[in-house]
């Protein structure tokens, strides 16, 4: 007698029944998922009207997306006017522009504090208008650094004002010359 001959012996019971419940299952649940998912290239979502595509056609998103294939902007920033005259808070006594400097934009952030961005015609102009704001204003430089593009970057302070500076060479061969300009203290 084997002992599969025993009566104490219970039959092998075949698995086959729950993997084949399990994989059912599997299916689906994967089946109902994919039924969820919108096509690619319809938009799907919801049917709400809200921003970002929600609702939309296909060619109202095409619109919003402005023909490069990504997805609408969500929050479209105000297009501003650059600024070319100085506010009239601007510390002009303390932080001295320089004769001939070109203003590309400029404003005041909040009560003592301002932008300044000067554009200079190449790299050499930009390091003598660099060199004459911080002589005329009677700045003195740390923290002096050159950045990945080729600028340079520095803290510039006076008894009076404080100066996050930096130059930001532009593709035409042109620099700018960027000035957060904060009162001292």
């Amino acid at each position: 007698m084997t002992p599969y001959d025993s009566p104490d012996h219970e039959p092998r019971r075949s698995r086959l029944p729950a993997r084949l419940i399990a994989g059912a299952g599997a299916l689906v649940l994967a089946a109902g998922l994919a039924a969820c998912a919108p096509e690619p290239g319809t938009g799907g979502g919801d049917s709400g009207k809200g921003k970002g595509g929600a609702g939309q056609t296909s060619e109202e998103q095409k619109g919003n997306s402005e023909g490069t294939g990504s997805w609408p902007e969500q929050n479209k920033p105000e297009v501003t006017e650059k600024q070319l005259e100085l506010p009239a808070s601007f510390p002009k006594d303390q932080f001295v522009i320089p004769d001939g400097a070109k203003i590309d934009d400029t404003g005041e952030r909040s009560e003592g504090q301002w932008y300044l961005v000067l554009r200079a015609a190449d790299r050499s102009a930009a390091d003598t208008l660099w060199d004459q704001v911080v002589a005329k204003g009677g700045f003195t430089a740390s923290n002096e650094a050159k950045t990945a593009d080729g600028g340079r970057s520095a803290a510039l302070s006076s008894p009076a004002l404080s100066v996050d500076a930096l130059t930001l060479p532009q593709s035409d061969g042109s620099v700018l010359l960027s000035f957060d300009i904060s009162r001292a203290g």
